[in-house]
């Protein structure tokens, strides 16, 4: 697909995430979400989605940097948009993990707190999905010899106290998922930083 149409399309539907139509919105939040998972063909992609995309959006594959794009634009979206924060976390969780973690570590240390409920829940989701892959790339780099368990700079970005406040706090609230998956990210921080 050309440049220029690459382009185009990933423009209308940030475009169509900046509305003040709330459906609208969501709907470009949903149809994001859908592209990112196929471009990083996830096993859990299912056929279903060549139902929700348009012919043009099927064919696109996001690239590296198009998809740290649309990271940071949703990390906005989440910031100026309250009403659209649990969605645009949940597209922001199809980034491609070691595209997500800084972008995803700078919005839940900037709303900390103000995030509540399905929000929350999908920020912890997403971060597990970080750690799991950070997790394995050390793993990998161990069995090839490198003892080195993550990368300076993602350590020092999970020592963040604020995170760990923040993750604390997400785990002795009373919705069982987010208790569930603070916990999971909480235990995944431990072990990357052993």
């Amino acid at each position: 697909m050309k440049k220029r149409r690459r382009l185009r399309i990933i423009e209308d539907l940030l475009a169509q995430m900046q509305s003040t139509d709330f459906d609208r919105r969501e709907h470009a939040l949903f149809q994001l979400g859908l592209m990112l998972e196929r471009s990083n063909q996830r096993a859990d992609a299912a056929d279903w989605t060549a139902r929700a995309l348009t012919r043009q959006q099927m064919r696109l594959m996001l690239s590296s940097g198009e998809q740290a794009q649309v990271a940071e634009n949703l990390a906005q979206l989440a910031l100026c948009s309250p009403e659209s924060r649990a969605s645009a976390i949940w597209t922001m969780g199809k980034v491609a993990a070691d595209i997500l973690l800084h972008p995803l570590l700078g919005l839940i240390l900037t709303l900390g707190g103000q995030l509540t409920g399905e929000a929350a829940y999908q920020a912890c989701r997403a971060l597990g999905k970080c750690l799991e892959h950070y997790l394995e790339q050390s793993m990998e780099d161990s069995l090839k010899g490198n003892s080195e368990r993550a990368s300076a700079s993602v350590r020092a970005s999970l020592r963040d106290a604020r995170l760990l406040s923040t993750l604390k706090s997400w785990r002795s609230r009373g919705d069982r998922r987010l208790q569930q998956s603070a916990g999971e990210a909480l235990a995944l921080i431990a072990r990357l930083a052993d």
